[in-house]
């Protein structure tokens, strides 16, 4: 699968290639490598290395939305892969984590002081869905 040599990068804050990745640096990367296309560099908004402010984390999600109608298109179930999950933190109602569907019951991220893995889209992740996005073109 085309995913595995996603899987075991170990985390860092901003780090987006195969040494080491956040996890929006994990999509980042993924999306480069398998589809030639380059996300725009969210780290250039300013925001602190432990995104610890609702207003930081606000602003990667206040771009992804602005980006919306341009790269992306907002999807519904049943996903494919590549397609972008935003997540709400756990316990909280901020935005602030991100993965990357693999098929429409899995996807992949990664989180501080781990390295990037494969998650079931169980009710858990569900429930914290904000939206999922695809990129245009990609139907």
């Amino acid at each position: 699968m085309i995913f595995n040599k996603y899987i075991g990068i170990p985390y860092k804050n901003l780090g987006k290639d195969f040494n080491h990745a956040d996890c929006f640096g994990l999509i980042y990367l993924a999306i480069k490598e398998e589809k030639g296309e380059e996300l725009p560099d969210f780290t250039r908004l300013g925001y602190s290395s432990g995104l610890v402010n609702e207003k930081e984390e606000k602003l990667i999600v206040d771009k992804m939305d602005e980006l919306n109608n341009i790269l992306f298109e907002l999807v519904y179930p049943p996903y494919k892969k590549f397609d972008i999950a935003l997540f709400y933190g756990a316990g909280n109602r901020i935005v602030n984590h991100i993965g990357m569907f693999i098929n429409d019951f899995e996807f992949i991220h990664t989180k501080e002081n781990s390295s990037s893995f494969k998650s079931k889209f169980d009710k858990q992740y569900k429930k914290r869905l904000y939206k999922v996005l695809r990129l245009k073109g990609d139907s």
